[in-house]
């Protein structure tokens, strides 16, 4: 695979074939999406290495071997700089530091990602950032969104939650709000168009809720 210099889309490698496979993958410096998945906590830092080779790389997903698996990629000291579009599937210890120099990030989903503290606080500083997906991506019982933060941000989506985050009235330039598999008497206040979860989103244009019956997927406007 190493001879490969020229690919630019290689989606998706899996990571337990082995640290060799993934060192081979720092060679292929004009890849522009990479997709990992099966990725064990032991080979992390193989794969943080490889990573920072490739400077043209604009789409990145790394998926763990299985959810309760902690993806290691917080040694990374200069990730690819033009990365737009980052999606992490796996326990994660804490927020890898990195994310937060990804300043033309548009595009993040965390899931099973079962961070201990709201992750939010930090990544509102994201300035081009404009679609976040959470999901099992928090631990914690609250969410936050601060006045002045997320600039950019046009969607969100947000699963199981129990009460409308707070402080997601200040962001006035959402467009579009997505949830899934929410707290059923929090779904009946929205409906009713009443409350002070209801008063959070009732600027927001498009406000979409997901959930599943009888197996199949089902989708209706709030």
């Amino acid at each position: 695979m190493g001879c490969l210099t020229s690919l630019q889309k290689l989606c998706f490698v899996e990571a337990i074939q082995g640290s060799d496979i993934l060192r081979k993958l720092g060679r292929l410096t004009q890849l522009r999406r990479l997709g990992i998945t099966k990725l064990r906590r032991e080979d992390g830092m193989e794969l943080c290495s490889s990573i920072q080779k490739l400077g043209d790389l604009r789409s990145l997903d790394i998926i763990s071997i299985n959810d309760d698996e902690i993806i290691d990629i917080q040694c990374m000291s200069a990730p690819p700089r033009y990365l737009r579009r980052l999606w992490l599937q796996g326990c994660l210890e804490t927020l890898p530091p990195w994310i937060l120099s990804l300043h033309s990030l548009v595009k993040l989903r965390l899931r099973w990602s079962q961070l201990g503290y709201d992750p939010l606080e930090s990544l509102q500083a994201l300035p081009n950032l404009s679609e976040l997906q959470l999901r099992q991506a928090y631990s914690g019982d609250e969410l936050h969104f601060n006045a002045g933060g997320f600039k950019g941000l046009r969607i969100i989506g947000c699963e199981l939650l129990e009460a409308m985050p707070s402080g997601i009235e200040f962001l006035t330039k959402l467009k579009s709000l997505a949830f899934a598999d929410m707290d059923n008497e929090l779904i009946r206040k929205l409906q009713r168009k009443q409350g002070n979860d209801y008063s959070k989103i009732m600027n927001i244009p498009e406000v979409y809720y997901t959930y599943s019956e009888c197996g199949r997927w089902k989708q209706i406007c709030l």
